[in-house]
């Protein structure tokens, strides 16, 4: 016999407060999703050349792709699902297709409509790409005495190039 006062719940009641408590409970855990690769250990990633510091950057960023589509080695690419709150940042993984700077920096800033990336830097000597480790000094290009200009996209590229001095929607095939 329940208490006094106290009257026992009734499975439609019972079956509602259950239902609540996984849908809060899934809820929950969909939005805590977000924090896994903060959780685990977030790894600072590569920006395009001419990119602000990290909190400006994410801030002033729209994430519209633009500097990606005007990259002419392709190393820009955006961050997908497994970057948590940076979903569609830019960013470039130097172990697949490094920034070789042969365009100076200007497309991807020039394709930047909100000033994420700017012209305050100077490119090549102010930019982090990072530190790379010489596993095998022999086909270091550094040690050898030569330039990455030109070395990822090699000799025969017949992409297009784009210039400061040129209009910046009509490339210049190469």
């Amino acid at each position: 016999m329940a208490a006094k006062g106290k009257q026992p719940m009734r499975p439609q009641e019972r079956r509602k407060f259950l239902r609540t408590l996984v849908m809060g409970a899934g809820l929950l855990g969909t939005s805590l999703l977000g924090f896994i690769p903060v959780l685990g250990g977030w790894v600072r990633r590569l920006r395009p050349p001419g990119a602000l510091q990290e909190k400006q950057f994410l801030a002033a960023c729209i994430k519209c792709g633009q500097c990606v589509q005007v990259c002419p080695v392709e190393a820009i690419k955006l961050a997908d699902l497994d970057e948590g709150f940076g979903v569609g940042v830019p960013y470039i993984n130097a172990r697949d297709q490094a920034c070789d700077f042969s365009c100076d920096g200007l497309q991807c800033v020039l394709a930047c409509p909100t000033g994420a990336l700017t012209h305050e830097l100077n490119y090549s000597h102010e930019t982090d790409m990072g530190i790379a480790k010489v596993v095998s000094p022999a086909t270091c290009l550094a040690a050898q005495g030569k330039s990455f200009r030109e070395q990822a996209r090699g000799a025969d590229f017949t992409g297009t190039l784009r210039y400061d001095a040129v209009d910046r929607w009509n490339p210049i095939p190469v």
